[in-house]
């Protein structure tokens, strides 16, 4: 796998690297000297500094400067490369006038390259600019623990989100303050990228498995969005069970163990996945079985961990406002539906099933008589969307005409919410092979649940949930009012108090609505084209950054966590569970 090349070395990580603490610079090979100049000054964002021609520094590598005990923290912006030549032609003419083959140019040039930095920080907390002509270091492994404040972590909240790789060789883990990721100091995670090639979903997997390691009060929501892509994540990946990439396998357990980690699936006893029902036949399951223990769509052939779920009226009363809010109802309409929710004398309160509900409206639109004060118009309205959503258009998650399941197997994910989820369990939600509102039904239906536990104080030793979904501009696009969008920001805004955290995942994030996406303490980015990189989400990088998002590799973030006010370059190694692609495609 391409993957594997990101961290094929990583083994080299020693258990030093996680001490904590302040410590001297080892490394003490000087790569050049800060530079200025009467056009060019450097302040306290910003430096320049010339390269030792023997240096070898890339484009994020971290640096440190000395003066005297100050040290100055930054990261390489960008490169330049200048001759002594006052104009191209000049060059070409020195060649013999463009004689490639001639080895080198008659005259003899001055050559020198010129590094842009970013200040991320200093030892005394001062920010003035950095001094003519001081010492540029690459950071070492001690520096680059100062710089991430490795020493102020506690160990119970300290959780690894990747690590850093220097041009140098020193490979550093990188750690935070989980308080900072799933509150209350902070909260949130959204991960943009480019589809398959930026990894979001990789990446997510590996901080939802470093937090379940570290924490024991937490419990998590997987969407499953994409074919059978997550249906058997309890399952090793196949680099740690296939003798043919046994050594794959080694290097992918040695990095997850220099980060403090296993590398391990989900607890196979922990982890519970709910799919869709067929329309057809509730006992077979709407989902791609590709990546399912047997290939049937039999329920009832799937072991004891999964479930299918499929709604009845019962389930929806009170939320028929979230079910019928895809179809856009207006405002009447609206008023409708909000009385068939909460009046006393509603049939969505005393009818057992979709199907008995419209027959009782269709009465009083035959009898031409208004119903809780809704004109016969309007309840007809009302009605045609009731049929479209819940027979009509559904792919089985409503069912039209009964009112339970005698099925074992039958259980609904916001169900199991409220009566079961257990701190460390993991539940995974298919949706992937159900309509677009139906997808939007069960995402609201899975966070209300999620948010009604929490509000009433969790459970025993349960006091986070977070919540992963990808494609999450389906669910918070920009200009959206609808009920599912504003309990998103509602969630985003308060959730880190209250315990519901949510990941989420998406190609583009400017598709996002800023207001998610603004109360999200925590992004990271994949790789990402240079048009989605001048949009608003990324307004405040600096330009050189921007550059570097369409050069990252699959296994590669810049992640901009409040945690540590700068963005930061990491990587990360493969998840340890099996997702399709360990199933579709042949590991290098």
């Amino acid at each position: 796998m391409e993957q594997m090349k990101n961290f094929e070395t990583a083994q080299n990580l020693t258990a030093e690297s996680q001490t904590v603490g302040t410590v001297e610079q080892r490394n003490e090979e000087i790569i050049g000297r800060v530079a200025a100049t009467k056009q060019q000054g450097n302040n306290s964002r910003e430096f320049y500094f010339w390269i030792n021609p023997k240096a070898r520094v890339n484009p994020l590598d971290l640096l440190v400067v000395k003066e005297d005990t100050r040290r100055i923290y930054a990261q390489v912006l960008d490169i330049t490369s200048y001759s002594d030549a006052e104009s191209f032609l000049e060059v070409f003419a020195s060649t013999d006038f463009g004689d490639v083959n001639l080895g080198e140019s008659s005259v003899e040039r001055v050559t020198y390259s010129v590094a842009k930095a970013q200040v991320l920080g200093t030892s005394d907390s001062v920010r003035m600019p950095v001094q003519f002509n001081s010492p540029v270091y690459l950071a070492d492994e001690s520096t680059i623990m100062e710089l991430l404040r490795v020493g102020e972590l506690k160990d119970e909240y300290r959780v690894p989100v990747g690590y850093i790789e220097q041009s140098n060789g020193v490979r550093v883990p990188v750690s935070m303050d989980i308080r900072w990721l799933t509150g209350p100091d902070g909260a949130h995670l959204n991960v943009s990228g480019k589809t398959r090639l930026a990894a979001k979903t990789s990446y997510v997997l590996f901080l939802i498995s470093a937090i379940l390691q570290r924490r024991k009060d937490t419990a998590v929501v997987i969407f499953n969005v994409k074919g059978s892509d997550l249906l058997q994540i309890h399952e090793p990946n196949r680099l740690l069970s296939s003798e043919e990439n046994a050594e794959n396998g080694r290097l992918l357990r040695e990095v997850w163990r220099c980060m403090g980690l296993e590398a391990k699936p989900f607890d196979r006893e922990k982890v519970f996945y709910f799919l869709p029902s067929r329309k057809e036949d509730f006992e077979k399951i709407n989902s791609d079985t590709n990546n399912l223990p047997t290939t049937d769509d039999d329920i009832m052939k799937q072991p004891g961990n999964y479930f299918f779920y499929r709604y009845t009226l019962g389930d929806v009363r009170g939320k028929l406002r979230l079910l019928l809010s895809s179809q856009n109802p207006n405002e009447t309409q609206m008023q409708f539906i909000y009385a068939l929710d909460n009046d006393p004398d509603s049939y969505a309160l005393k009818r057992d099933t979709f199907k008995d509900l419209c027959m009782a409206l269709q009465n009083h639109i035959k009898n031409d008589k208004k119903y809780l004060d809704a004109f016969p118009s309007t309840i007809m309205v009302v009605k045609r969307y009731i049929d479209s959503v819940t027979m009509n258009m559904t792919t089985g998650v409503f069912d039209y005409e009964r009112h339970s399941f005698a099925s074992v197997k039958h259980r609904l994910p916001s169900d199991y919410i409220k009566q079961s989820l257990q701190a460390g369990q993991t539940m995974v939600v298919d949706i992937a092979c159900i309509n677009d509102y139906e997808q939007q039904w069960v995402f609201a239906d899975v966070l209300k649940a999620v948010e009604e536990l929490m509000i009433g104080g969790g459970r025993e030793r349960l006091r986070k949930v977070v919540i992963f979904v990808d494609e999450l501009n389906k669910y918070a696009p920009p200009g959206s009012d609808s009920p599912l969008i504003r309990d998103i920001i509602d969630i985003t805004a308060r959730g880190g108090s209250l315990g519901v955290i949510l990941f989420g995942a998406e190609q583009f994030a400017s598709r996002i609505h800023p207001q998610v996406y603004g109360n999200c303490a925590n992004k990271a980015f994949g790789l990402t084209d240079a048009t989605e990189a001048g949009s608003e989400p990324y307004r405040a990088f600096p330009r050189e950054i921007k550059d570097r998002l369409s050069e990252l590799q699959r296994g590669e973030m810049i992640i901009s966590f409040d945690f540590f006010g700068q963005p930061l370059r990491i990587k990360f190694p493969p998840p340890a569970c099996r997702k399709q692609e360990d199933v579709d495609e042949d590991v290098d």
